[in-house]
């Protein structure tokens, strides 16, 4: 105008006050552009993750080439010594590692690969026209080919459609449906259990992978035969035995090709969280506020199945013992009680180390608002959820164990902390006063050195040295509960299960090797006392007394609680040492203040009390005493005074 340039700002950007909130530092910038009188925007985001790692992928067109089939067989062909079970799976890991490796080395981006090629095909049948000779022209063309069928199996693959079948490059075809199915598969914002919309990448991930997490968890119900006793018995001994025939090579390959190739099955479980508020609702009685539930969407019948309902199931119906095996043995279940166990124990471990979870600050909110997860206690009204998580913390409990750094969150008496395989607590006499010491009381704080003194006096001499041994880290560290039996630490659900494996088995002591337990036995034979006593105190190691523990195990009653204190299961531990109303009686002894009760087995207790050296025989005539006197009491006959059974047994002959 008149020779004037006006400069007005008319390209700009728009965001929310709630978005800029969320993305802080966010620039905008207007680049510099001959071709128009407008400038285009670019906007840097601060704050948001806009490359978000895609998971590991197979991709079937990698199968067109040898590289992926040697890459494999050269991981497989790796020696290992772990087990046969860790070295398949560390084994897998590492396929996914180099595959990925080798893809980006020697297969590269299909794409950009078969864009050069077509450039180098145009310019070779631009110099066959010139020269005559084709023979480059040529095997181009089987490049090109060769790159157009990885390119159609690719988007095949992203396509998700299963009824074309090979062939034919339907790679526009393919793409397009990709294309759709791209924005459907990228979540950008979802609503937590709240209702609260979520937008961050990072917000999101969490959801999904509790949501996930809580699924895949069982509630370890009990009670089924309302349901399945109206179950009848429908398979015929006709079909038992074809079921239960061996397989045949043909029948496993005609099975595997009926399974879609680019498709894998996934396990399915339940929800804690939706369990948790379901049974808050039913409870919630008293007020004039009311509340309710409506559940919009309907998960799959099989989502909530468990595999204790699917065994009783199969075995109401008439399957075979066998075929049932197979069934749930096929998942390697061999003790469903402790693969639930050890699912409960899972969660338990994510309400110590997930903090951040939705899962974490329900339950927390509710149960243990003032104090760790470890130490929460369970109400009267506690919903079903509750009750099963504190199974699963007895099993953290049990085989968990503390990494020391200032010592005061760890109890000296009754937490696991000694590094000593089956011995990680404390079990020397517990002083007056001492049931709630805790370990930091036995470390110089200025130094981090142990107080030696300190120690020595405390405790016996075996326990005092395994205790200076463990090193202390020179920095203020927090106490770190961790699963000694993985070794990166991290509880996990196979080596929880390994560890109730191991300890159900440790209740059979026939099932020990007899090399191992030949030297225990030795020094039984060898004690100073009755040959009577001997025989009873190697009966109690072997676990053979009658107590209800065992009487249950073998079906003989039903109730397997002590008769004496009604306050735990009457094992042959409990029977001798642990039942409170023999405290007056141990309190006399070296062994006072409940300092063996941590033993589940009478054989590691025994053993224990061998290894101070001191006051055996006394132990087996106390031992020998109260068996006899709880037979007694049994059978309805004469006996001494429990106040009269450390004087008893003082005495020579028994």
């Amino acid at each position: 105008m008149d020779g004037y340039t006006i400069w007005e700002h008319l390209d700009r950007s728009v965001a929310t006050n709630d978005w800029y909130s969320m993305f802080l530092g966010t620039k905008l910038f207007h680049l510099d552009v001959t071709t128009s009188d407008h400038k285009p925007l670019q906007i840097a985001p601060k704050g948001m993750n806009c490359c978000l790692q895609k998971p590991f992928c197979f991709e079937q067109m990698w199968l067109t080439d040898n590289g992926c089939t040697k890459t494999v067989e050269a991981v497989w062909c790796e020696s290992s010594m772990e087990t046969w079970d860790t070295k398949v799976i560390k084994k897998i890991d590492k396929c996914l590692i180099e595959l990925t490796r080798w893809s980006k080395q020697h297969f590269g981006s299909v794409r950009k690969e078969l864009e050069k090629k077509r450039k180098e095909l145009r310019e070779a049948e631009r110099r066959a026209l010139r020269t005559g000779d084709s023979r480059h022209m040529r095997g181009l063309e089987k490049e090109v080919n060769l790159l157009l069928d990885k390119e159609a199996k690719m988007w095949a693959q992203r396509s998700k459609v299963l009824w074309l079948k090979d062939g034919d490059r339907n790679s526009k075809f393919f793409h397009s449906r990709a294309s759709q199915c791209c924005p459907q598969n990228y979540i950008t914002k979802i609503h937590d259990n709240s209702g609260r919309l979520c937008t961050r990448p990072s917000q999101v991930i969490d959801i999904i992978t509790n949501f996930y997490q809580e699924l895949f968890t069982t509630g370890g119900p009990c009670s089924f035969e309302e349901v399945t006793d109206t179950i009848p018995w429908v398979v015929s001994p006709e079909m038992n035995a074809r079921l239960s025939a061996d397989f045949i090579i043909n029948e496993v390959e005609v099975a595997m090709r009926q399974i879609a190739p680019l498709k894998a099955p996934g396990p399915d479980d339940n929800i804690l969280v939706a369990f948790e508020t379901l049974h808050y609702l039913r409870n919630h009685n008293t007020g004039k506020t009311g509340y309710m539930a409506l559940k919009l969407d309907m998960s799959k019948a099989y989502d909530r199945m468990e595999w204790t309902y699917m065994e009783m199931v199969l075995e109401k119906m008439g399957f075979q013992e066998r075929w049932i095996k197979l069934m749930m043995g096929g998942m390697r279940f061999k003790d469903l009680s402790n693969f639930n166990d050890a699912l409960l124990a899972k969660q338990t471990w994510r309400l110590l180390h997930d903090t951040n979870s939705l899962f974490y600050r329900m339950f927390k909110a509710k149960f243990f608002p003032n104090l760790l997860v470890m130490e929460a206690t369970t109400p009267a009204n506690a919903s079903y959820a509750w009750r099963s998580l504190m199974y699963g913390r007895e099993v953290i409990k049990r085989g968990g164990a503390w990494r020391i750094g200032l010592g005061k969150s760890i109890h000296i008496w009754g937490d696991n902390w000694l590094p000593t395989r089956n011995r990680t607590k404390i079990f020397s006499p517990m002083g007056p006063g001492s049931d709630t010491a805790m370990v930091c009381e036995l470390i110089d704080p200025v130094n981090r050195t142990w107080r030696a003194k300190v120690i020595d006096r405390m405790f016996l001499e075996c326990g005092a040295a395994v205790i200076k041994s463990i090193p202390l880290c020179r920095t203020i560290q927090d106490d770190v509960l961790i699963w000694p039996f993985n070794p990166d630490g991290e509880y996990s659900v196979k080596f929880g299960y390994k560890f109730l494996q191991e300890e159900a088995l440790r209740c059979h002591v026939d099932q020990f090797e007899p090399n191992t337990l030949q030297p225990l036995w030795n020094k039984i034979w060898g004690l100073k006392v009755p040959d009577k006593v001997k025989h009873l105190v190697w009966k109690a190691c072997k676990n053979s007394f009658p107590t209800k523990v065992n009487l249950v195990r073998r079906k003989a009653i039903t109730d397997g609680l002590c008769d004496r204190c009604k306050q735990a299961p009457e094992d042959v531990v409990h029977s001798l040492y642990g039942c409170p109303i023999l405290d007056d009686l141990w309190k006399h002894t070296k062994w006072k203040n409940g300092a063996l009760k941590h033993f589940t087995l009478f054989l590691d207790l025994f053993d224990f009390i061998l290894a101070g050296g001191s006051d055996v025989e006394l132990v087996a005539a106390i031992t020998w005493n109260l068996w006899n006197r709880l037979n007694n009491l049994r059978l309805g006959k004469p006996t001494i005074p429990l106040n009269k059974v450390l004087e008893h047994s003082w005495e020579q002959p028994l």
